[in-house]
């Protein structure tokens, strides 16, 4: 059965004009794995005086507001309607796959239908609704998204490397000028799995070293080294 599309020409009695009625019967699938937006915006300067919304400092008073990457940044607030839990709250398995699969789902959706790249997948951003087999993930915090226009234009996707760095892509963190991609975002959740199991479960077996195990982590995820740059193969080349 199809979706039944019709087109009516109405007026719009607000605007005092015509418009386009677009009738159909959408999917009865409503999860997107992304939150519901309730409302936000801008929070004002001082809002008896002005409509000026609060915006950083720190620039001026360094006097490197002219400086090459540098960025102003404007304060807001945003209302979502879920309350979950943090992936790395997950009580098994089977809610950090299901979270992480989930929240797959979403940006697999926000790109196929609206072209928009979360570009910071990582595991904080990832939320928990529920328990058990139940348990549901939403993919949050799309402040750093992009859409595929913006993705394409050099401009706008030069200056300052934002994003996690502990499941950002290797090829981003190798090469400074590299436009983000729709492949870093899919590696950025192959790396969310792999942190999460290495650092949640407690390995197990004759002769396991945890403190190194620990230090390995902490040496790949967090620093990194000329020396351990060096020891990087050579991967597919990127334009």
């Amino acid at each position: 059965m199809g979706r039944g599309t019709r087109g009516f020409v109405g007026w719009d009695l607000d605007a005092d004009r015509v418009v386009f009625d677009g009738d159909e019967s959408r999917s009865a699938e409503l999860d997107t794995h992304i939150p519901t937006v309730l409302g936000g915006g801008d929070v004002k300067s001082d809002p008896s005086r002005s409509d000026d919304p609060q915006c950083t400092a720190a620039q001026k008073l360094n006097d490197v507001a002219s400086a090459p990457g540098v960025v102003v940044r404007i304060h807001y607030r945003i209302v979502i309607k879920q309350i979950g839990r943090r992936l790395k709250d997950f009580e098994h398995t089977v809610e950090l796959v299901i979270g992480v699969y989930d929240a797959l789902l979403g940006h697999q959706r926000a790109w196929v239908k609206c072209k928009i790249l979360h570009r910071d997948v990582s595991i904080n951003n990832i939320l928990l609704l529920g328990t058990g087999a139940d348990c549901r993930g939403l993919l949050c915090d799309w402040d750093l998204a992009q859409t595929e226009e913006q993705l394409n234009d050099y401009e706008t996707t030069q200056g300052l490397r934002l994003g996690t760095w502990q499941t950002m892509s290797a090829l981003l963190q190798q090469y400074a000028s590299k436009r983000h991609q729709l492949s870093d975002d899919l590696e950025s959740f192959l790396h969310i799995l792999t942190y999460s199991a290495l650092r949640y479960f407690a390995p197990t077996g004759d002769g396991v070293n945890v403190q190194g195990i620990a230090r390995k982590m902490h040496e790949h995820f967090n620093v990194t080294t000329t020396r351990g740059l060096s020891e990087v193969p050579d991967g597919v080349p990127w334009a």
